[in-house]
């Protein structure tokens, strides 16, 4: 398009000036890939149309005060172009007839061009390099909303794999292709689909393109959401009783280190710790805790580990208390509990742990977990403590006991949470309709009942009522030295005998089905429950 021009001569008379105009039937000038433009030290100028006007001012006293690359209204200056602008106008003049600046300065300019097109520079006072700009217009289908399109599909433009939208310069709407899909909407199979897997490589497992999205995952053998912003792929480590001197690389004073091979043939160096006390278990925890701080390519990288015990709750007992560095867990699950060949409970899955100041008893996170272990009190306030994981270690009891899911969409509304009817069950005498058959078959009614008080403290709604991990553990370590020593504890109750509780109950069974829970539980009932799509 022309450029408008204000001339004058040495004595300040005019000499030359035009003021172009354009008008456009159909497509809008575009108000974001356009700028007018006015250069001069002695310049005003305008741009109009039918419904507004705008302009702005430039001007200078000596070319000293001008600067290359600025266009702020010293010798340049520049403004937005208004929506809607199908015709313009464009006028320039001066104030003083460019006196007293004529030597450098004779002419002032202003134009409307494509936004990047210019760059100011001194030279461009004494004279314009070109007489016409390109502009940008924006595209659309005139006279015509979304809505009004849509009713006609003869004549309708966006065809499939694309979605209208409403122009926001100008009268008329425009065709974009939709999410996943690249092309040309206005064409018959125009907008074809991106695959992610090849162009953006979003995965780092396997990735399969979808038409309009991508599906990351882990290959066999490893565990995450694959995706390159997410979680990526862990190896699963499983565990192995190595026995072959073929493929020990070492020994120490804290263990044996192993050549291992995971399912996704990654060669691995796997650290068998040799704990003789609890002095060599911290040192060996906080081993992995340096090494899961560390990245670089001369260190090992730590991919994974499995803290054994005797028990979880002696693990989480020492992960709190014991540990030079205190740890919650975060994420106490059923199956993040592993069981070896001897049933030897192992503690996994340290994805999700954090470590805790020692001066600190809490630590403000973004909530994670699992729904049904989630502490509530941890999931309405976002405070971590140690009893969040008391909370989710009860939860597990609770599963053991009754060989219920911690949340289930399968069960009745006021029975899909189980730590509510845990409770509930406790509170109304009636725990014989929620154990499992054959925990009760084959276990002791006291200890049993013992440890159905025991879960319950766990899932009291407020932590400060909850027992500490190291009084859960002391209480059933207690509970397994009674029954290892005097075999008649493990005296079972006769099934037969438990059915006719829910009558008359008799002395034997008695602890299975009246609790001593009436005291202070700090009731369950105002838990707020988790709800999500289906059951886990």
């Amino acid at each position: 398009m022309f450029v408008a021009r204000d001339c004058y001569n040495s004595s300040g008379g005019s000499l030359n000036n035009n003021d172009p105009w354009l008008i456009l039937p159909d497509f809008p000038i575009s108000s974001a890939k356009n700028k007018f433009i006015a250069v001069g030290c002695d310049t005003y100028a305008t741009f109009s149309g039918s419904t507004y006007v705008t302009g702005c001012l430039s001007s200078c006293g000596n070319i000293s005060d001008v600067i290359n690359g600025s266009c702020s209204g010293i010798g340049c200056c520049e403004t937005s172009i208004p929506r809607d602008a199908y015709r313009y106008n464009i006028s320039v003049t001066s104030y003083n007839n460019h006196v007293g600046i004529w030597e450098f300065n004779p002419c002032g300019y202003a134009f409307v061009a494509e936004d990047g097109f210019f760059s100011f520079s001194k030279d461009n006072l004494h004279e314009l390099p070109f007489d016409m700009v390109p502009i940008v217009v924006d595209w659309l289908i005139p006279d015509q909303t979304c809505d009004d399109a849509k009713k006609n599909t003869t004549t309708y433009m966006c065809q499939e794999n694309s979605i209208c939208t409403d122009a926001e310069n100008g009268k008329g709407y425009q065709c974009r292709c939709s999410e996943g899909f690249q092309g040309n909407p206005y064409l018959q199979n125009g907008c074809q689909d991106i695959n992610e897997c090849v162009i953006s490589q979003p995965c780092v497992g396997d990735c399969t393109n979808l038409p309009g999205t991508y599906n990351c995952s882990c290959p066999e053998g490893s565990q995450g959401d694959g995706r390159n912003d997410g979680m990526g792929c862990t190896p699963i480590i499983h565990e192995k009783r190595f026995r072959s001197n073929d493929i020990m690389l070492g020994q120490g004073g804290q263990g044996t280190v192993y050549r291992g091979i995971l399912p996704d043939n990654t060669v691995v160096a796997i650290k068998k710790a040799k704990i003789l006390d609890r002095g060599h278990v911290e040192e060996f925890i906080n081993e992995l805790i340096i090494l899961s701080q560390i990245n670089h390519r001369n260190v090992v990288k730590l991919i994974g580990c499995c803290f054994e015990t005797e028990e979880t709750a002696g693990a989480l007992s020492y992960l709190h208390f014991d540990a030079s560095a205190r740890i919650l867990h975060r994420d106490i699950k059923s199956t993040n509990i592993l069981l070896d060949q001897n049933y030897t409970a192992k503690v996994a899955n340290f994805r999700t742990s954090r470590l805790v100041p020692l001066d600190r008893t809490q630590l403000t996170t973004l909530v994670q977990g699992t729904l049904g272990y989630l502490d509530p009190e941890y999931f309405h306030s976002s405070q971590m403590t140690e009893k969040s994981d008391v909370y989710s270690f009860g939860v597990v009891l609770g599963k053991l006991l009754t060989g219920l899911r911690a949340l289930s969409f399968e069960r009745a509304k006021n029975e899909r949470n189980l730590s509510l009817d845990f409770s509930s069950a406790i509170k109304g005498e009636r725990l014989f309709e929620i154990i499992n058959l054959k925990v009760l078959n084959e276990g002791n009614p006291e200890k049993i009942n013992e440890v159905f008080m025991l879960a319950n403290r766990c899932l009291r709604v407020k932590g400060e009522d909850r027992p500490t991990m190291k009084e859960v553990a002391m209480e059933l370590e207690g509970l397994m030295w009674v029954m290892d020593r005097h075999s008649w504890v493990n005296q079972s109750c006769d099934l037969e005998e438990a059915e006719h509780l829910l009558g008359e109950r008799s002395s034997k069974c008695d602890g299975i089905l009246k609790s001593n829970a009436s005291g202070n539980d700090d009731s369950i009932r105002n838990q707020v429950p988790f709800e999500i799509e289906s059951g886990r």
